[in-house]
Order: structure tokens, then sequence, then C-alpha cells
């Protein structure tokens, strides 16, 4: 079924085929315009049934639940290998490009559509409670609140999926795929590759917030923020890593710059973070690092690897600006030809400053160097323990400069 130049305006459940489907709608393509108040969608306002091989070409709007192919997609829905390329906008909460809200499977499907609204805006799903899989987004995603280039908000899983489109955000939680990954919510295999700008908090390459689990996954994009008093929480994985949170076997390669804390991983992490990988270039204000700007709480850090420039003011390291409050770091690397550099004091090739938390089994092979105080080839300031670390490099500062430690006060060092 084709339907061309279509002008369709309605209120609540509003789809240019169908306001309310509960069967299937197959092979068909839309052309034209479409609006609504809330369920608003391209093909289908509402689908608890299979919307499969479907092309929306038309704009669609409203105020809430506005999707390119469908507004609300049930728990009983399916919404496979269908694609967008119309425009989506939403005066109001939860858009997408392909479902506005997603209980049910979004897969293959595919957006290429301008993607904008307030908050809970994605690429693919603007709020995704049960599966999207192996779905990408070439399309721009703006908002003011929890912006990702595939979903706003994940619940459960987003798998074998893939952002190309810049997302933008005016407030907090922005990412290359998910805003706001919830504690139950889960990313794996999946890359960004879309330059992600916030201005407000909670920036990542991967997800803004995460308090759940992204595994497998990816970022080769630029991630930034102003250098101002905002753009907070930066990383090139997960801007903030909650104590729930469990990053696992992923790598960063673009660029990451913010202004506090700023990781190439993670900008701030109290969770569980491992076997990643970071060769992108860093950069902030204070508490900067190669993988997490701070470290915190609960917070560990494990066989870990940074190659390559990080810069700041103070309190930078090539794994951690500032580790503190019972967090640990252990089994990492900053590898050969690394920088890292700082304007101020606290500065380290792996800590900028170890505060009542542990530093172990770390090796560093790079250039320390600030004209400020307390540099060190492995820690700049100490006040915890260190144990069986190797620095091969050079360091230089103003005083306080340490092969190993800059300036260690009631510290422990050893091996």
């Amino acid at each position: 079924m084709t339907l061309a130049n279509v002008s369709i305006t309605g209120g609540t459940n509003t789809g240019a085929l169908v306001g309310s489907n509960s069967g299937s709608i197959l092979s068909s393509t839309v052309s034209g315009v479409v609006n609504g108040v809330q369920n608003v969608g391209g093909i289908a306002g509402v689908s608890s049934g299979t919307v499969a091989s479907t092309i929306n070409n038309s704009t669609v709007s409203g105020g809430y639940y506005i999707g390119g192919v469908v507004g609300m997609n049930t728990t009983s829905g399916r919404i496979i290998g269908s694609s967008n390329s119309g425009a989506v906008s939403a005066t109001g909460n939860v858009v997408g490009g392909i479902a506005g809200w997603n209980n049910g499977v979004v897969d293959g499907a595919s957006n290429s559509g301008t993607v904008s609204g307030t908050n809970i805006v994605g690429g693919i799903a603007g709020y995704n409670a049960w599966q999207v899989l192996n779905s990408t987004n070439s399309g721009s995603v703006g908002g003011t609140y929890q912006v990702g280039g595939i979903a706003g908000i994940n619940l459960s899983t987003l798998s074998g999926v893939y952002n190309l489109g810049t997302v933008t955000n005016s407030n907090d939680a922005t990412g290359g795929l998910v805003g706001n990954n919830l504690v139950t919510g889960t990313v794996v295999n999946s890359t960004n590759s879309g330059r992600v700008f916030g201005t407000g908090s909670d920036i990542g390459g991967i997800a803004g917030y995460n308090a759940g689990t992204l595994s497998g996954v990816i970022n080769v994009a630029t991630v930034s923020s102003p250098s101002g008093p905002v753009g907070n929480y930066v990383g090139g994985i997960a801007g903030r890593n909650a104590t729930s949170g469990r990053i696992m076997n992923v790598t960063n390669s673009g660029q990451v710059n913010g202004f506090t804390p700023v990781g190439g991983i993670a900008g701030f992490n109290a969770g569980s973070l491992s076997n990643a990988i970071n060769t992108g270039t860093i950069s902030g204000g204070t508490y900067v690092g190669g993988i997490a700007g701070v470290n915190s709480g609960s917070g560990v850090i494990t066989n870990s690897t940074h190659g390559g420039k990080v810069s700041g003011a103070r309190n930078v390291g090539g794994l951690v600006g500032w580790n503190n409050a019972g967090a640990t770091l252990s089994s990492s690397v900053v590898s050969s030809g690394s920088v890292i550099l700082g304007t101020s004091d606290n500065i380290g090739g792996a800590v900028g400053a170890n505060q009542s938390a542990l530093v172990s089994n770390v090796t560093v092979s790079a250039s320390v160097s600030s004209p400020g105080n307390n540099v060190g080839g492995i820690v700049g300031m100490n006040n915890a323990t260190v144990s069986a670390v190797n620095f091969t490099g050079t360091v230089s500062g103003y005083s306080y400069v340490g092969g190993a430690i800059g300036y260690n006060f009631g510290g422990t060092g050893s091996g």
C-alpha cells in the first residue's frame, strides 16, 4: 500500500495509515504530513500488532509519544525492517525516529530523519522499555533533557545498534546511544560514530548517565561540552557511571573535552569499570583522566588501558584524575608515548590525587609535566596506598616532584 502527499490531522492515536493497529501492516509507504496530540506515527498512532517493511517519508509532529513509524508500540507490538526519513518533532515528551514509546520489539529499523523534542528524545525510540535490535540512526537528534542517538531512556535492551547522527542537548543526560540508561538497562555490541554535544551534566559517547550495563560498546566520535562552568561529567563512554553501573569490554577513540570531571571512559565512576581501552585525546578543567575523571566510593577500575594525551588544570592523571573515598584502581596501564599535562597542582602519570583510596599493579610509560606542584610519575599527591607500580618516562614540575609520587603525606608507597 502506498499513500502519497497525505495530510492527516488528529488528536489521540493518529497515523497516516492506521490510528490503532492490532493486526499486520506490511510493505507500505507513506509521504506527506501527519499531525496529532498524543500517540502519533507516520504509519500508525498505536500498534499492538506487526508493522513490517514499511517506509515513512512524511513529516510527523505532535505533543507526546510521537514516532516516525509508530507513536506507541505496545508489549505485543513488533516493528520489523521499517524506516523513516521524515522529520519527527514533539512539543512535549517522548519522541523517536521509529517509535515514540517502545514496549515491544523494534528490529532492523533505520531512521535518517531529524528528531527533535523536549524530554526523552531518541533517534530510534524516545523511551525503550523492551528491545531495540540491529537498528541504525543517521538523523540528527536534539532536545533539552535525556537525549540519545538511539533512545532517550533505556529500561531494557539495546543490542547491535549504531548511531551516526549528531546528538545535541541543552540540559542533562546526553548520549551517543542513550541519554539515561536505567538500572535494568543493557547496551551491548553497539557503536556510536555521531558527534555528541551537551551543555548540562552527564554527557557520554554511549550513555550520558549509566546505572545499568554497557558491554562491548565502542565510541569513535567527539564528545564535548563548553569549557566553562557547564559541561560536567563528560566521558567517552559514559558521562557518569552510578554505583549500580557496569562498564566492561569497551573502547573509546574519540576526543573528549569538557569542564569537570572528564574521562576517556567515564567522567565520574562509582560503579564497576573493567577491560576498557581509551586512545582518544582527553582535555578538561579539573579532575581529568585517561579512563575516569573521578573514581569514587565504591568505584573499581581494573584491567584498563589509556594511550594518548590527557590535559587539564588540576588533578590530572593518565588513568584517573581523582581516586578517592575508598575507590580502587588496579591492574591498569598508561601505554608508551602517552603525554600527561597539567597547568596547576596534583598531576600524575596514573593518578592526579589519591586520597583514602587504593592504587595497585599499575604501569606507566609517559611524559608527565606541569608548572605547578605535586607532580609524580605514578601519583601527583597521595595520602593513601600505592603499591606494585612501575614508571618509565620523564617527570617535570615546580615543587614536590617525584618519579613515583610527587607529594606523599600520610600515605604508603611500595613496590
